[in-house]
């Protein structure tokens, strides 16, 4: 939420930190099982923040196991400039 407040203030660097520091929690059995939101990465992409994301996608593979294709795809959509296929 911090992280798209500030967005919503123009402070792309302090959104992209949040991202960032978002994905280094521990999981719970939600973010376990569902994944990570990614409505703020989504829009940082859309904003050229695409190695805070990159780095936001990784750190989400320490609790997100099961979504390792997943976050394969998201990263290759990424580096290939298709954010239409990263899920919002």
């Amino acid at each position: 939420m911090l992280g798209r407040i500030a967005l919503s203030k123009g402070d792309l660097k302090s959104a992209a930190q949040y991202l960032i520091r978002s994905g280094g929690t521990p999981g719970s059995p939600q973010l376990d099982t569902f994944g990570p939101d990614m409505r703020l990465a989504r829009k940082l992409i859309q904003h050229g923040e695409k190695d805070a994301v990159l780095q936001y996608l990784d750190l989400c593979r320490k609790f997100w196991r099961e979504g390792g294709a997943t976050l394969d795809d998201w990263t290759n959509a990424i580096k290939n400039g298709k954010i239409s296929d990263i899920y919002p």
